[in-house]
């Protein structure tokens, strides 16, 4: 009976390293929370044969991401792109819940937003890798992407953990047609939280045509949080706070120093 026992145990266990079983998962954002990113958006396009039309596009501009209803795990946010004179260039409005996989738009793009809340090192997130093209696709399936490092770090001013991702993907073929498409991702997000602090994804894909003339066509999204009320920034925290501390006490310093010296002046010529 012992033996059984220990048998079933020892399976369970190997179940459960196999399958890595993902453990209670929760968000940390409310409703009335915001962040604001420095976004970027590029995509070039060469063709020798000319099916497709060479160009090149670029765009810089203010993301805004603001909270509007948190039910349980599940978040409504909206996304804003706004332009340097204010104006909003398109706003979209997500419901979705970040702990749990996602393959299809609109729900897919809560996870470049949201990971779970409290994560560290060595944990898995629940987002497919999905990139597809003509050639044929990339696929991962949810929770075999995972946090490769968690650290300390300074974020407008504030220490915070951060959890960082990073990964790259590739696929080629040597038949016919012949291509690469590669996949790469980087980013930081808030351990506590769970939203992004920076986010980075370059999608190229390369080959050549029937008649071996070479095409490109790269795709890069980046952005980086310039302000939010996540947390509160305090004054005491931050390099550049400690420095004007300490020009401060200093100034105060001499100023006691030239005070006791004059006076010490005065009594010596009375």
């Amino acid at each position: 009976m012992k033996q059984n026992f220990l048998y079933g145990l020892l399976g369970l266990s190997f179940l459960v390293l196999v399958f890595d079983v993902p453990m209670q998962l929760s968000i940390g954002v409310k409703p009335g929370d915001w962040i604001k990113y420095d976004r970027f958006y590029f995509r070039q396009v060469i063709d020798q044969s000319g099916t497709r039309m060479n160009r090149t596009e670029s765009a810089r501009f203010s993301c805004l991401i603001e909270v509007l209803n948190v039910t349980e795990n599940t978040i409504t946010f909206r996304e804003s792109h706004v332009m340097d004179n204010g104006s909003i260039r398109m706003s979209f409005t997500y419901t979705a819940d970040p702990t749990k996989p996602y393959f299809t738009h609109p729900e897919i793009a809560v996870h470049h937003f949201f990971l779970p809340a409290n994560l560290e090192a060595g944990d898995h997130i629940p987002e497919p890798i999905l990139f597809g093209s003509n050639l044929g696709e990339i696929s991962y399936p949810p929770w075999s992407q995972w946090i490769n490092k968690t650290q300390m770090m300074n974020v407008n001013s504030v220490d915070r953990e951060v959890n960082s991702i990073h990964w790259m993907v590739n696929k080629s073929w040597t038949g016919y047609p012949v291509g690469v498409m590669i996949e790469e991702r980087e980013c930081l997000f808030d351990g506590e939280t769970g939203a992004v602090l920076s986010f980075y994804q370059n999608s190229t894909i390369s080959g050549f045509d029937d008649y071996w003339r070479p095409y490109k066509i790269v795709e890069v999204h980046q952005y980086s949080i310039k302000d939010t009320n996540l947390w509160q920034k305090s004054f005491w925290m931050g390099r550049e706070a400690l420095i004007a501390l300490n020009a401060i006490l200093l100034c105060i310093l001499a100023f006691y120093i030239i005070l006791a010296l004059r006076t010490q002046f005065s009594r010596h010529n009375i």
